[in-house]
């Protein structure tokens, strides 16, 4: 949190939500908001800053309220905590000199919005419908296709995209720099590598690699073997295990060996969303037919979707590795 970006300026990527946001500060003018996109890519960053330049420190923590869905995902949520919020009256004035525009409405931030429940969805809707002279929400998720289509066409939605390699290691070393840390380009590589994008679990990384790391002339110095260690530790997974995996897949005949081979990747307890992604993504970046990057690709998906409608994760990897190896044997 001590890094977060507090104004646009501060922001990496996503410029084309950034501008959008700008005119939306300008205008003082905001409708409500949908903003997707995978983990760390900041969403609530961003939203977060919109708020703090429309009200200011003044205003901030009366008209701006967070509420994460993951953990109340029914309907009683929306109607104990959504309801009464949004029917509030907002009849405070901004006052004289005060150099934010302090438009008269509130913004309920609602976080991990696709985990709601369909009822909740349905009663969050008629909220949207009734209470929008005085409130907007801003809707944030992973999944969009798991908001129900009348809230969707309710929102001006806005998608969020992994960042680059090269600004995640950018704002590293700004932290590097900071916290007076000695980092090589090989030691970020690996860190941009576990992060696929995710600029929040980046400066975790970081922040558990260097708060391990040995002192040297004043500086903390990230070694190899820091690295090393931290792998065996977290469960990463290797390129060669990610290898060997799909090795396995085309060569193993056996019904029972190929089960039992299965059986030990699930028992090593590696990270199941990074270990499959990174199949898929070892498998579509090769020279190989259109119909297996297809056939990969839908497994992932489904993957995917087994984690979102919270199914058992070692059942979900067994299948997707099934399903990996039936598309690479009938390529």
């Amino acid at each position: 949190e001590q890094y977060r970006p507090k104004a646009f300026e501060e922001v990496f990527h996503q410029e084309h939500v950034v501008q959008a946001f700008r005119q939306c500060l300008k205008t003082a003018q905001l409708p409500h908001l949908l903003l997707f996109g995978p983990q760390g890519t900041g969403k609530t960053t961003l939203i977060q800053a919109l708020a703090h330049q429309l009200f200011g420190p003044l205003f901030y923590k009366d008209r701006v309220h967070e509420i994460n869905a993951s953990s109340d995902r029914g309907v009683q949520v929306i109607r104990d905590k959504v309801k009464p919020l949004a029917q509030r009256k907002i009849s405070q004035q901004k006052p004289d000199g005060y150099n934010f525009p302090v438009p008269q409405f509130q913004i309920i931030i609602l976080e991990e919005a696709d985990a709601l429940t369909k009822d909740a969805q349905a009663a969050l809707r008629r909220i949207i419908e009734d209470c929008s002279a005085t409130t907007r929400l801003a809707l944030l998720c992973n999944y969009p296709s798991q908001i129900i289509a009348p809230i969707v066409s309710r929102c001006a939605k806005y998608r969020f995209s992994p960042l680059p390699d090269d600004l995640i290691q950018q704002r590293l070393m700004q932290i590097a720099s900071k916290e007076c840390i000695h980092v090589e380009k090989e030691q970020l590589d690996y860190v941009c590598d576990q992060s696929n994008g995710d600029m929040r679990k980046a400066v975790t990384i970081f922040q558990m690699l260097s708060s391990v790391c040995p002192i040297k002339q004043g500086y903390k110095t990230i070694q190899q073997s820091t690295i090393q260690d931290m792998m065996a530790v977290q469960g990463s997974v290797t390129i060669q295990n990610v290898n060997q995996i799909i090795q396995n897949c085309q060569q193993i005949e056996d019904e029972t060996k190929f089960e039992q081979f299965v059986i030990e990747i699930i028992d090593q307890n590696q990270d199941s969303e990074e270990l499959c992604q990174k199949i898929y993504d070892q498998i579509v970046k090769q020279e190989c037919p259109d119909k297996l990057r297809c056939k990969t690709g839908q497994e992932y998906q489904k993957f995917g979707w087994s984690l979102a409608r919270r199914c058992n994760e070692q059942l979900a990897v067994k299948k997707f590795i099934y399903g990996v190896r039936m598309a690479l044997r009938y390529k």
